[in-house]
């Protein structure tokens, strides 16, 4: 009968019930992970490194993986994120060279002034100088004394000229010396200075030591 059929089959029945909610169940579980996986988690750290650059953190990175869609995407955002990196850098290499443009500039300008001013004494030192040298009473010494300030007068017209020419260096003039006569030549500029009175200054190079190529006018700056 009817009635002996369906209680035959009510535990069948139950029992597919239950097998269908539990699959259903295990379904939906499997494709929530499945679609956080390839899908949310992905966004989620897109998001992430949006928000990073956002902030400044120009070098923020996401891994490429997840679908086709989303990978293509995180290289996208990586190419961009470089790509923003290197404007960033150059633009703030251009700001320093503008920066050290204008201080260039300021120190022109500064440099015109004195070269101005500190033109005319030197010229009237050198002047001088050579009236001394040429004069057919002065002794030996006396010479040489005027010799010494005319070149050092010449040395502070160089510094001046090179104030000037900082905002176009000029090349290098090198010239093959030898170390012993680059020693003793800025030891022979120094003895006169105040800052070794009453002490003397006496210079010991190795010989045989190979030539140089230096330009003199740097080269006694720095000394």
């Amino acid at each position: 009968s009817g009635d002996e059929i369906w209680r035959r089959l009510a535990p069948v029945i139950g029992s597919a019930v239950w097998v269908l909610f539990i699959a259903t169940i295990g379904f939906v579980g499997f494709g929530a992970w499945l679609l956080r996986r390839r899908v949310v988690s992905p966004l989620a750290l897109l998001a992430a490194g949006t928000r990073r650059i956002a902030e400044g953190d120009l070098r923020a990175r996401i891994a490429e993986h997840g679908p086709a869609e989303l990978e293509e995407l995180a290289r996208g955002f990586n190419q961009m994120a470089e790509s923003l990196e290197l404007e960033r850098e150059a633009l703030l290499r251009a700001q320093e060279s503008l920066s050290r443009s204008r201080r260039l500039a300021s120190l022109g300008q500064l440099a015109a002034g004195v070269a101005h001013e500190v033109g005319n004494p030197v010229a009237a030192i050198l002047g001088y100088a050579e009236v001394c040298r040429r004069e057919k009473t002065a002794s030996p010494r006396a010479r040489e004394l005027a010799e010494l300030i005319a070149g050092e007068a010449l040395r502070v017209r160089a510094l001046v000229r090179e104030m000037l020419d900082l905002s176009r260096p000029e090349a290098l003039v090198l010239e093959r010396v030898g170390p012993a006569a680059l020693v003793e030549r800025i030891a022979s500029r120094m003895r006169p200075q105040p800052l070794l009175a009453g002490l003397e200054l006496d210079t010991h190079v190795d010989p045989g030591l190979a030539e140089v190529e230096v330009d003199w006018r740097r080269v006694e700056q720095v000394f």
